[in-house]
């Protein structure tokens, strides 16, 4: 009779697997002392114990039986699912797998009994009790973890096996997933700005490096070069290009305005001094929380803005030296800066009229604010993708 007992595909399914490890100790210990727990049977199918019962049936031992009795298979998958929330050896995604099935299930049937009491359109108050914050409670989980969890588990396959395998964190698994999703967003409207010309915004925004590309600006004609290069040192080089350029193309007394990054800020000050007059640095507060810089420890709350000049003249207005950070959406770009303080630099180094550059234009944030402020908005973006994204950026905020 135990040979006739059957196992079904589906119902494994809802059963963690054992690691090679456990299926071993578990294999030893039923060899040494038996099969203590019975296996639970219903209508001649194994519904708890497959693995004790393959072990047996291996090495021809006996073991005991439970028998359950349910209306349905749906009944049956039900109590598979809340018997596996019982056992200590699940790790936290295993223990959001099975609360999300059993939710899954307990919704079908409720839908039913529903739709049999002609109540399929009324709101359902069962359903309306299950926030994430309680089902994040039956998987003995915080609510955020469930839902990050379910993000995985809908959105990603295998990154979701992964954390039930242990091999990748919920958190670690959530970010990957959060940034795959970014790149996706970032490949449409990559693909909806291709079409775009920034000439019918008034705008010139040309792909490339901005040593090629903006070659062709009158020499001495630019007010102002706001923007944001790259910080890391693998690309110090590209602050002296910088500085050149902006010798080349600034009117006298005319600024370069540039963000920078603290570890490299002396090295990025040399090389902008070879060309330029320094002004000033200003302060740009972090907003919300602190940015710790890794090589040091430290915990930054604000980041330096270079002030440079070609021919030191003192401005005619007071300027705060000390900017509020108004956070940034990163969405565009991983360096993308906020609209409110860029327009506070515009106003305050330029007038209406005025040519404002910006060589690393990334998602265009500089030349929308210009453009905004009424002035005369030039740029460059080397990378493609990011260059189509900052077109699409313009489309939608002129």
């Amino acid at each position: 009779m135990n040979k006739d007992l059957i196992i079904d595909d589906e119902f494994k399914t809802f059963i963690p697997p054992l690691t090679e490890e456990e299926f071993s100790a578990l294999e030893q210990s039923i060899i040494n002392e038996g099969c203590r727990d019975p296996l639970v049977i219903w209508d001649n199918i194994i519904l708890d114990g497959h693995n004790r019962y393959n072990i047996c049936m291996k090495h021809n031992l006996i073991f005991k039986r439970v028998e359950k009795n349910f209306d349905n298979k749906e009944q049956a998958k039900i109590w598979i699912l809340e018997n596996q929330l019982g056992r200590r050896n699940l790790n936290e995604a295993q223990r959001i797998d099975v609360v999300d099935r059993l939710f899954g299930l307990k919704e079908q049937q409720d839908a039913k009994e529903r739709t049999k009491m002609g109540k399929e359109n009324l709101p359902d108050p069962k359903k309306a009790g299950q926030s994430r914050d309680k089902l994040g409670q039956k998987a003995k989980v915080s609510g955020r973890t469930y839902q990050k969890g379910k993000k995985i588990k809908d959105t990603n396959t295998e990154l979701w096996d992964q954390c039930k395998q242990g091999e990748i964190s919920i958190d670690k698994a959530y970010k990957e997933v959060q940034n795959q999703e970014k790149e996706q967003k970032r490949e449409e409207k990559s693909k909806q700005g291709e079409h775009i010309n920034p000439k019918d915004y008034d705008i010139t925004f040309k792909q490339g490096d901005f040593i090629d590309v903006l070659d062709d600006i009158a020499d001495n004609s630019v007010d102002l070069i706001l923007t944001d290069p790259p910080y890391p040192i693998d690309y110090i080089a590209e602050w002296s290009k910088l500085g050149e350029f902006a010798k080349k193309k600034l009117k006298k007394h005319g600024f370069l305005i540039a963000y920078c990054g603290h570890k490299n800020l002396y090295q990025s000050m040399l090389r902008l001094e070879v060309y330029l007059d320094y002004y000033w640095i200003f302060s740009l507060k972090h907003s919300g929380n602190t940015k710790l810089i890794s090589f040091n420890n430290i915990e930054a709350g604000w980041k330096p803005i270079l002030v440079y000049q070609k021919g030191f003249k003192k401005i005619p207005n007071k300027t705060k030296d000390f900017i509020e950070g108004a956070g940034r959406s990163k969405f565009n770009h991983e360096w993308e800066q906020s609209l409110g303080e860029l327009e506070y630099l515009i106003t305050q180094f330029t007038n209406e009229n005025n040519i404002v550059v910006d060589p690393f234009a990334g998602s265009g944030t500089v030349l929308v604010a210009s453009k905004k402020l009424k002035r005369i908005s030039i740029g460059a973006e080397q990378n493609k993708k990011t260059y189509n994204i900052a077109k699409k950026r313009i489309y939608d905020d002129l």
